[in-house]
């Protein structure tokens, strides 16, 4: 059986607490794995770099040395300490049925530009600036940042067609990798039977410093959410 879901409706369940499938492991295990990454989810690990005043008051024209370096850190950290391997996929474009449902520009503009408003008032951060830039914009407004980073720390990167998260499914089908990491939302996309490459787990999140990952028992939750 193939799996599809409407964005809204997934989301909307995956939100109540049986459905909390989260779950903790050492990202020693991992190690001497070749992992694809959503490129979205990897800048989120590098905003802590990043300069998104500076991408707003020049229109995304400069470069972010900081959160390169940040990103190539990052990279050969997992690399160095952990024997981990990253396929780095990056959006490429917006379906237009996708863009025609999404909200106006303007209206999108507008939140960030309020968000940068709170941070000179003192009542955000840097960081969540640049999470709702991201949020926002998509990770090809850092591609520049994202492609030196790969290319110095000598990692393999794909611009996809069009959304990351199929990319990365797509890798997996074919044994380019041996896991991803994503965001839930992979779900939203047609998944193999538990018995083509068993993509059982979908690694949601990873924290170097205290050396686990967070991933999601994919199988558990479509039994949970699959109708009977």
């Amino acid at each position: 059986m193939n799996y599809k879901f409407e964005k809204d409706t997934l989301l909307e369940v995956l939100a109540r607490p049986e459905f909390n499938l989260v779950y903790d492991d050492d990202i020693r295990t991992l190690g001497g794995m070749k992992i694809a990454i959503d490129a979205t989810l990897l800048l989120g690990k590098a905003a802590d770099a990043a300069n998104p005043q500076k991408f707003l008051q020049e229109g995304g024209a400069a470069l972010d040395i900081q959160l390169q370096d940040r990103l190539v850190e990052i990279i050969e950290t997992l690399r160095g300490s952990h024997q981990i391997e990253l396929l780095v996929v990056i959006d490429g474009l917006v379906p237009k049925f996708v863009s025609d449902k999404q909200n106006n520009i303007l209206q999108k503009s507008k939140a960030v530009w309020d968000q940068l408003s709170l941070v000179k008032e003192g009542k955000s951060t840097n960081a969540q600036l640049f999470y709702s830039i991201l949020e926002t914009y998509g990770p090809r407004c850092f591609l520049t940042e994202l492609m030196n980073a790969c290319l110095i720390a000598k990692t393999e990167f794909f611009i996809a067609p069009y959304f990351a998260s199929p990319q990365l499914l797509h890798f997996f089908r074919e044994s380019m990798v041996h896991a991803i990491v994503g965001s839930i939302q992979c779900l939203l996309f047609e998944l193999p039977e538990p018995n083509d490459n068993e993509l059982t787990q979908i690694i949601v999140d990873f924290d170097i410093d205290q050396g686990s990952f967070s991933f999601v028992d994919s199988q558990e939750l479509l039994a949970k959410i699959s109708p009977k």
